[in-house]
């Protein structure tokens, strides 16, 4: 059989349409992977989700958990009780009043436990007797998530922490956390975007891992962090009033 120009012309054209069937086909497939990629990472972070209870400060509160079950129906997996803090002004070091209550009720719950201490410690004889004080209130539980120095700057110029240097700051951190490492149990940092880049030397402070406050869908922070606190105005099924929503990039527990 003889080609003539129009056979030759059809042939090319059919080449340049199995082409672009190919690239069609390549562009659906990784479409396809980037689906698949985005659906993982969805299902990964709602599976780590879970909410800190926010008892801070010198806030008057009430028991956050109950025994039904109800918070660890909504999908909360852990959440950080405040075994106490450090009076911002006075020093004086308070132990939380529903801290028994809340560790306790979320334990009842199926709710893992880790727990926090907001310290407003100036030098190390403070930080060993916040450290220490921690160790004693936790003893009886089961700790299951790590226990957790946070450290917060506070509006105003009568806070006693604001006064010391980055330097001092570092150094408490560092002694606490190691303090609650020799004890057995996993120390953390808890901080915000101002606190890591302008008053903690977390260069220093590496071999911690970092719980990070920051509420806004578009920030920039170039330091590690296990723990987002994305929101401090959740709720919760089981838990009257506002509380801070958080998500782990990795289990906490084993």
């Amino acid at each position: 059989m003889v080609r003539g120009a129009d056979d030759k012309n059809g042939r090319t054209e059919m080449s340049g349409i199995a082409r672009r069937g190919r690239k069609a086909k390549k562009q659906r497939a990784l479409a396809g992977l980037v689906l698949l990629t985005v659906l993982v990472a969805i299902v990964f972070i709602m599976t780590f989700a879970c909410v800190w209870m926010v008892l801070r400060m010198q806030e008057k509160t009430e028991p956050a958990f109950g025994e039904d079950g109800q918070a660890a129906a909504d999908g909360v997996e852990f959440a950080f009780i405040r075994v106490g803090y450090r009076g911002y002004g006075t020093g004086k070091m308070v132990e939380d009043e529903y801290f028994e209550d809340n560790i306790k009720g979320a334990a009842a719950a199926g709710i893992k436990v880790g727990v926090y201490y907001y310290s407003q410690a100036i030098n190390e004889e403070e930080v060993l007797e916040e450290a220490n004080f921690v160790l004693e209130k936790i003893a009886p539980y089961k700790i299951d998530c790590p226990v957790v120095f946070d450290v917060e700057k506070v509006s105003g110029d009568e806070a006693r922490m604001n006064d010391i240097s980055v330097e001092e700051r570092t150094a408490l951190t560092q002694r606490f956390c190691q303090i609650i490492e020799n004890a057995g149990y996993r120390p953390m940092v808890y901080h915000n975007t101002e606190m890591g880049a302008m008053l903690l030397n977390l260069e220093l402070l590496e071999g911690y891992d970092k719980w990070f406050a920051a509420y806004s869908d578009v920030f920039y922070y170039p330091y590690d962090y296990k723990i987002w606190q994305y929101s401090q105005n959740g709720r919760v099924q089981g838990i009257k009033g506002d509380v801070d929503l958080n998500i782990s990039f990795a289990p906490l527990w084993q």
